[in-house]
């Protein structure tokens, strides 16, 4: 079953002079399986609204559903609703606290009762995962690690749970750009792997087109745009600009060679694809050979 958000909405401080609507009757549905990037500026509501559909906020109208439990009730249904919702923060690094890598990857689905088996199974498999080999890394301090190696710790703690939903919240920040592709692969191959559906919260469209299939774009609280990025960006580059969100360079580059005379198709959003297609262009026109 999906998350379902009915008509949310929330509002920070309220009743005092600093109250601020972070969220106006949001509605939508997120399936499993499918790969979503929440974008939009600073202050568009899109953390706020990664918060509700983790559980951790609550709306002040409206409800949020996951597998049709209503995440605001205090039952025993609505906490196995909520562990089925993973949420990687910025810098989730600062969230490590155990001795151990192994210890502070165990914390959550110990958490979830499991048997000390199967926990000690879901820490291997999710090290692994995370291209840290458990062998060698378990009983190792997580602060002695590298930046990069820390962060993938935290995140195999997220996963070691087993979520139906992960939430990221600009997970690439900060990162080398090596770091920053090894991450990518990673959440490619467990939306793959598992069938998780992923939501996340970034600033990059390059990001988003690179890895999403579906892009919600928010403004002033309200989820303004809905599609994938082949849609938005064929058609609703005007609605872009308007939410504040800027046009990929590579979009704008394939336009302005499109105005030249060159056909390329909509699907060009990224360099990789881009590239396909000037090379076979220019070989149609016997302008290259290889």
């Amino acid at each position: 079953m999906p998350v379902l958000l009915e008509n949310i909405s929330y509002t920070y401080m309220p009743g005092t002079p600093y109250a601020r609507q972070a969220l106006k009757e949001v509605s939508l549905t997120v399936e499993k399986g499918e790969f979503v990037a929440l974008v939009g500026h600073s202050g568009s509501g899109k953390s706020t609204l990664a918060q509700h559909i983790s559980g951790l906020l609550h709306p002040m109208s409206g409800r949020v559903l996951v597998n049709g439990q209503d995440l605001a009730e205090k039952n025993g249904q609505a906490k196995a609703a909520r562990s089925q919702v993973g949420i990687v923060f910025q810098y989730p690094e600062h969230q490590l606290f155990a001795e151990t890598v192994f210890e502070d990857i165990a914390f959550g689905p110990r958490n979830m009762g499991l048997d000390e088996e199967e926990v000690k199974r879901r820490v291997a498999w999710a090290l692994n995962f995370v291209r840290l080999s458990a062998e060698e890394f378990s009983e190792r301090s997580p602060f002695k690690l590298s930046g990069g190696q820390m962060r993938r710790v935290a995140i195999a703690g997220v996963i070691a749970m087993q979520p139906d939903y992960l939430l990221l919240d600009e997970p690439s920040a900060g990162l080398d750009p090596l770091s920053r592709n090894i991450l990518y692969e990673e959440m490619l191959a467990l939306h793959k792997s598992t069938g998780a559906a992923i939501i996340m919260v970034t600033h990059s469209m390059d990001e988003a087109i690179r890895l999403a299939g579906r892009l919600l774009v928010m403004s002033d609280g309200r989820v303004v745009l809905d599609g994938s990025p082949k849609e938005i960006f064929s058609s609703k580059q005007d609605e872009l600009i308007q939410a504040g969100v800027d046009v990929p360079e590579i979009v704008t580059l394939a336009e302005h060679l499109r105005s030249r005379g060159l056909a390329l198709s909509e699907s060009c959003l990224d360099g990789i694809s881009l590239t396909k297609e000037i090379c076979q262009i220019l070989r149609q026109r016997g302008k290259l050979q290889c």
